[in-house]
């Protein structure tokens, strides 16, 4: 069972230097050694959507090396799987625990149902090919099976000799809209290479000895692009909606709860809340792009990002209609610097919505959703191969066709308020000492009478009209309030703040917190 104590026994007085009594003899072995040239670049990250190529070299030892062949095996899983307690599989488990077990099993099945695969480049390929996982592949790439035949990668190397090994893999990035929020564990992909060969080690030796070296290597996926919502109101008419910031101050009358109101915005980012907007809104949204999970190494280059209005649930007759914007086309890249993002650098793109509610009641949807058509930035290859012809290099390959990640929009809950308003009639700009008009137009949109409280706060205009009193509403019925101002200094001035609120529902229906500026000219 010892090899060294059965070889050097011997009996008394047989002398130590006529060597041990057995020999073990091994089969050939490899002398190659593989380094991942990929891994210093990509820290053992590949990016969703686009292939990623994988480089190894290999080098010959002490050995000449005839005829050498590989094979690849590809295998795929979950890392939160390694860190499943099934100990906590108890029989005395609440319904809440089953319910969050069946929750986890259908985001596994989601995340598996994209399982990556070997990919080949395949000029003969003219449309895109159906994977063995039941996704469509990229136009020009075809799958290699994994642990498919021996392929074959150079005939002959010499001692100290270097030859290089790729291999390409790709993973689809989901077409459903994504959430901000992460919803997955990150997959890891496992690549095993066998590689096959004749071994000599001496001149007078023709066919050499068969000689397997194993190697492996993991990769973890990512998204190519995370997006950041953040969403705000357009106007100061909050139309008495529930929002808890527009409820009135109590023990003040309208007039002082008007002048001593802080200034406040509604803005609220996904996925910390739900957004609360008025039937008829128009809300500001900002969409903050970044690639968070790259390598200083890594990037991506953004081609055009889109908006798109999500599928509503069924029976729903929810619109969205953008404004501001060319189409649906948010922004289109040209090409350059400027639409590579890179560790910590962000893009942002803002853009305006308009919701509507469905039959006069409360309804929730999707503030619609971004599409980006991207491309993997180029990765430069390894000093030692910089004389190769590769046009795709390693890593992410920046291929000629763009991919595309689609994110979704904040949720909203749409209120159907009591009253809708709006400035009707403002001037583009005025002159010093020169009246002009202003107008602001109130709708009662319930079926009781309304009475509604006035106040103006003047500031550096004079200002004729309700500046402070009372305005009854019928039924359905609109009025509009007149005023005529006058500046009395030129350059960006502040309009008088005008504030309307309604007792009945205890909440504004105008509040002037928010300023706007006229240009008054001398």
């Amino acid at each position: 069972e010892n090899y060294v104590c059965d070889a050097w026994a011997r009996p008394i007085g047989y002398s130590l230097k006529y060597g041990p009594r057995s020999l073990r003899l091994f089969h050939p072995m490899s002398n190659m050694t593989i380094t991942n040239l990929t891994q210093p670049t990509t820290q053992d990250r590949a990016v969703e959507g686009t292939v990623n190529r994988v480089i190894l070299k290999l080098v010959a030892g002490e050995e000449a090396c005839k005829n050498i062949q590989y094979t690849l095996t590809c295998t795929s899983s979950l890392s939160m799987m390694q860190d499943v307690d099934t100990s906590k599989q108890d029989e005395t488990q609440d319904d809440d625990d089953n319910n969050n077990n069946n929750n986890d099993g259908e985001e596994v099945q989601a995340v598996m149902e994209r399982i990556p695969v070997l990919v080949k480049r395949d000029p003969s390929v003219t449309s895109k090919e159906i994977s063995s996982q039941g996704y469509s592949l990229l136009s020009g790439w075809s799958e290699v099976k994994s642990g498919a035949t021996q392929q074959k990668l150079v005939p002959f190397l010499a001692k100290h000799g270097v030859a290089y090994l790729c291999f390409d893999l790709y993973r689809p990035i989901s077409p459903k809209f994504l959430r901000t929020e992460r919803e997955e564990e990150p997959l890891q992909t496992c690549v095993k290479a066998s590689i096959t060969y004749k071994q000599t080690r001496n001149d007078e030796q023709l066919e050499g000895d068969d000689v397997t070296l194993h190697y492996e290597t993991t990769v973890e996926w990512h998204r190519p692009l995370e997006a950041e919502f953040s969403v705000k109101n357009k106007d100061g008419f909050p139309c008495a909606n529930s929002k808890e910031e527009n409820k009135l101050s109590e023990n003040i009358d309208s007039g002082a709860a008007a002048a001593t109101t802080t200034k406040t915005t509604t803005t609220t980012s996904a996925p910390h809340g739900w957004v609360t907007a008025m039937d008829g809104e128009e809300i500001n949204i900002k969409c903050t792009l970044q690639a968070t999970d790259a390598t200083a190494s890594l990037g991506t280059e953004l081609r055009q990002v889109l908006f798109e209005n999500t599928v509503q649930p069924a029976g729903r007759t929810d619109l969205m209609v953008i404004k501001k914007a060319q189409g649906n086309r948010l922004y289109t890249g040209g090409g350059g610097e400027l639409d590579k993002l890179s560790k910590g650098s962000i893009a942002g793109v803002s853009y305006t919505v308009k919701v509507t509610g469905n039959n006069g009641t409360n309804s929730q949807l999707y503030l619609g959703g971004i599409r980006v058509d991207w491309k993997a930035t180029k990765l430069p290859l390894p000093e030692e191969m910089s004389g190769s012809t590769d046009e795709f290099t390693h890593g992410p390959l920046a291929l000629s066709h763009s991919s595309t990640i689609r994110f979704l929009g904040p949720p909203c809950n749409i209120e159907q308020t009591p009253f809708e308003a709006s400035l009707t009639l403002l001037p583009a700009a005025a002159r010093v000492a020169t009246p002009f008009d202003v107008n602001y137009t109130v709708k009662n949109k319930t079926s009781v009478h309304q009475s509604l409280t006035v106040s103006m706060n003047e500031g550096g205009m004079l200002v004729s009209g309700l500046v402070k009193g009372e305005m009854h509403l019928g039924p359905m019925e609109s009025k509009v309030l007149k005023y005529t101002a006058l500046a009395t200094k030129a350059g960006r001035v502040a309009l008088p703040a005008l504030h309307v609120s309604s007792h009945r529902h205890n909440a504004w229906v105008i509040k002037g917190n928010q300023e706007r500026f006229l240009f008054v000219m001398p």
